[in-house]
């Protein structure tokens, strides 16, 4: 090889093409997948968990054949579920049945009567309106619909167990046929 064909080669080597598009694919993928799995987590990062005061037992409670409504009264009524009051608890637990040391907390709440201070687990936006009657009491919507499997833990979730979000609540209500005019739930 002469001293032309080096500088030509050379030369071709310094105009190359950018590396593969394999390689740019590769780091664009991977990229939006680290996107997205950021995006995935967020709302977990983005607030601390929820601790009750008491380790509350759904599956135990469901087994005993109650109903999300037995504890969560207002979820046909009003706008709001409720949390759980004391009237509710004292009709089972007024004296300990076990020796838990979760129900004895309850028992010491009933006996002190203080309420107990339940912890909301699901928090929405002060301008939403999102009344539990109209998607329970009258469109007859499970409470896993939005809740997933609440009823089946055995101790209280630190997040809501599904992020709901707008885009949900519009798919739901186009599926369902319902309308999506933006002052049915924004207020």
């Amino acid at each position: 090889m002469d001293g032309n064909e080096r500088t030509h080669d050379s030369a071709l080597r310094r105009s190359s093409p950018p590396p593969a598009p394999a390689f740019r694919l590769g780091f664009v993928a991977g990229f939006l997948l680290f996107l997205l799995a950021g995006l995935a987590v967020w709302p977990a990062l983005s607030r601390p968990p929820v601790r009750q005061p008491i380790r509350f037992n759904h599956e135990l409670h469901a087994d005993a054949g109650l109903e999300c409504l037995d504890c969560h009264p207002g979820v046909e009524t009003a706008a709001g579920p409720g949390l759980p009051r004391n009237a509710v608890c004292a009709d089972c637990h007024e004296e300990a049945l076990t020796d838990s040391t979760e129900e004895a907390k309850l028992v010491d709440y009933l006996q002190r009567g203080e309420q107990v201070p339940w912890v909301p687990l699901f928090r929405k936006a002060a301008h939403v309106f999102f009344p539990h009657r109209r998607h329970v009491g009258s469109a007859r919507l499970e409470c896993s619909t939005c809740h997933a499997d609440t009823g089946e833990r055995s101790e209280p979730p630190p997040f809501p167990p599904m992020w709901l979000t707008m885009q949900e609540c519009i798919d739901c209500h186009t599926t369902n046929q319902v309308p999506n005019d933006c002052t049915r739930c924004h207020r």
